[in-house]
């Protein structure tokens, strides 16, 4: 049957087919083209996406790290101020106790004076 078929077919019929077939060729070459074309934008966007996420990442992290040290420069700051404070109260102590010190010495003396002329008084 199929050969018999065959030796029927007119040129123009042959023709006819291999031209219907030229044009399914030509559309599934667009269709496929377009596929290609559609799958390297998406990769192109997913990739510009895998790019932003990473450089807001990496800004995360220098913001964490720029905020990681101003809070250690504001502690070393405290902490240096802490220890002036204390430094000052530490001699502003042995100065008042050098102070007394010497008030104590003052009034000893005063008192030795003092002694010294009613013994000389008495005697």
């Amino acid at each position: 049957w199929v050969l018999r078929h065959m030796a029927n077919i007119t040129l123009e019929e042959a023709e006819l087919a291999r031209q219907k077939a030229q044009e399914k060729a030509d559309r599934d070459a667009l269709r496929r083209e377009a596929k290609e074309r559609l799958a390297a934008e998406k990769k192109a966007e997913e990739e510009r996406k895998r790019a932003e996420a990473k450089a807001a990442k990496e800004a995360e992290k220098a913001r964490r790290q720029a905020a990681h040290q101003a809070e250690m420069e504001r502690r070393k700051k405290i902490k240096a101020a802490k220890e002036i404070a204390a430094a000052q109260a530490a001699s502003a102590a042995e100065a008042a106790a050098a102070q007394a010190a010497a008030a104590e010495a003052a009034a000893a003396r005063q008192r030795k004076l003092e002694e010294e002329k009613q013994a000389a008084e008495t005697a």
